[in-house]
């Protein structure tokens, strides 16, 4: 789930893969089964405003990238860290 301010927020509930192309997607409401209906009747949870919500589809990002990120971000960590311990230590490495 990723929040953008302080009351609103995205979360996946599915991913899918498909061909580039043009679809038509169809929500439908369906029968609960029966756990869903004894857990229902268990917990009293108020019903849910469906106008605040939508879905929507996004195109994925390749994880090679977030990898890449990764990688990128621990390097310069490293380099940092370096450079912190060099600036330390130069005077003792030169004399």
């Amino acid at each position: 789930m990723t929040v953008s301010g302080t009351s609103t927020g995205r979360m996946e509930i599915y991913r899918f893969y498909a061909p580039i192309g043009n679809y038509k997607i169809k929500l439908i409401n369906r029968n609960p089964n029966d756990f869903e209906k004894v857990t229902t009747n268990l917990i009293p949870i108020k019903t849910t405003d469906l106008s605040n919500y939508f879905i929507e589809i996004r195109e994925g990002k390749e994880t090679l990238f977030l990898v890449y990120g990764i990688i990128m971000t621990l390097f310069g960590l490293f380099l940092a860290v370096g450079g912190l311990v060099l600036g330390l230590t130069i005077k003792q490495i030169i004399h």
